[in-house]
């Protein structure tokens, strides 16, 4: 079970830019670092949540994601 993902981008993304990026083109996740207790907590983690999203729109939004974090190399 579960309804949603925990994914790792590269080092260089703060995934709480990455998901402003990504919600300006209707794709939605959830940066991680709110997650973390630790004060140095990490900022390249982020949460991909599928269960409320119709199967026919999760490999274009997989896409979307990729292009935006390749988009940063």
């Amino acid at each position: 079970g579960g309804s949603s993902l925990w994914m790792r981008a590269p080092d260089r993304i703060d995934t709480t830019d990455l998901a402003q990026a990504l919600a300006r083109d209707g794709v939605l996740i959830e940066p991680g670092a709110p997650f973390f207790a630790a004060p140095d907590r990490p900022h390249d983690f982020y949460r991909l949540g599928y269960s409320s999203i119709p199967a026919s729109k999760i490999a274009a939004g997989v896409e979307q994601i990729a292009r935006h974090i390749q988009a940063h190399r």
